[in-house]
């Protein structure tokens, strides 16, 4: 019996070993001029061996004018990546004058697995994890008769439905199949914003100091077992909103086009100042269908849903405090 434990011990050393032979580790040496930080450019399973932090940089153009070079702590240029931060720490920092990100991953990668650790971005428009798909076009009226192409990465247009597009056709996603799973995310902004369809956030802490934590655009998203947390419930009033002069629908949780999204045993807290009341509204549709929210808990929102375009859900078992 003891034999069997022993040989039962030393395979299991082994099955480590290959584990950790398979992974391959980031640190100090490999950041990437693009990204500042890390930059990951073929498929594999990634390991993070130590804290990375980052700051925006500027040079001189031909007029002597400051030009800002937007900081990332992580890009990443591939498909068919697993990121194990390994309990580490990203961080990235900006001036008002430029957007921050701790993980930036480019438009069209897909099958992409982060997990176990921690992102702190600051900045006007800062975001822990960002992925557009720079393609999302839908035409709307412009003065003049004109057609402007709006595109939805852009806050301006995020809120406007398909339904006041000129050909009432909703946009085209592509399968992205990005998991965020176990991570504290703080960010000024965002914590996660990302495109396509089947993304998922799980077993997460996102916390924000602006009105949305999770911005998801595209088909059957799943956002569970994580606790979101807000501080602000501004309305026509955030930096953002001031800049582009447009009015954002606020929610903790924003869906577009979420055609059976699940939001799904989330703790969603707003944690304003003493006199500030509650925020308006802890989740956001737009032209989302069959969307399920069930078995979450509210704290500090006058309203579990907002509806807005072509947008359907059923809700169960959420607490409203």
């Amino acid at each position: 019996m003891k034999r069997l434990k022993a040989l039962g011990l030393v395979a299991l050393l082994a099955t480590a070993k290959i584990s950790m032979a398979e992974c391959i580790e980031l640190g100090v040496k490999e950041q990437d001029q693009k990204y500042q930080g890390y930059g990951i450019h073929s498929t594999g399973n990634y390991c993070i061996t130590a804290d990375v932090s980052v700051n925006e940089t500027w040079r001189l153009n031909h007029g002597w004018n400051r030009i800002y070079k937007r900081p990332a702590a992580l890009g990443v240029n591939a498909s068919d990546v697993e990121i194990d931060l390994q309990k580490h720490t990203m961080t990235s920092k900006a001036s008002n004058a430029i957007n921050a990100l701790a993980i930036n991953i480019v438009s069209n990668q897909k099958n992409i697995l982060i997990k176990n650790g921690t992102l702190s971005v600051k900045g006007e428009q800062a975001i822990g994890v960002y992925n557009s798909n720079t393609s999302l076009l839908i035409k709307t009226p412009a003065e003049n008769n004109k057609i402007r192409w709006c595109r939805l990465s852009y806050p301006e247009c995020e809120e406007v439905s398909y339904l006041n597009s000129i050909d009432k056709l909703p946009p085209q996603y592509q399968d992205a199949h990005i998991t965020i799973d176990n991570m504290n995310i703080f960010a000024t902004y965002r914590g996660v914003q990302l495109a396509d369809n089947h993304n998922a956030i799980r077993n997460s802490t996102i916390e924000v100091d602006d009105n949305t934590a999770i911005y998801l655009m595209g088909q059957y998203p799943v956002i569970e077992n994580n606790t979101i947390i807000i501080h602000s419930n501004k309305n026509g009033d955030t930096e953002t909103q001031k800049k582009y002069n447009i009015q954002i629908k606020d929610g903790a949780i924003k869906l577009r086009d979420a055609q059976g999204g699940i939001i799904r045993n989330n703790r969603i807290i707003f944690k304003g100042g003493l006199f500030s009341g509650k925020a308006p509204v802890a989740i956001n549709l737009l032209d989302s269908k069959d969307v399920l929210i069930e078995g979450n808990t509210i704290e500090g929102f006058d309203k579990l849903v907002r509806e807005n375009g072509d947008t359907s859900y059923t809700e169960s078992n959420n607490t409203i405090k």
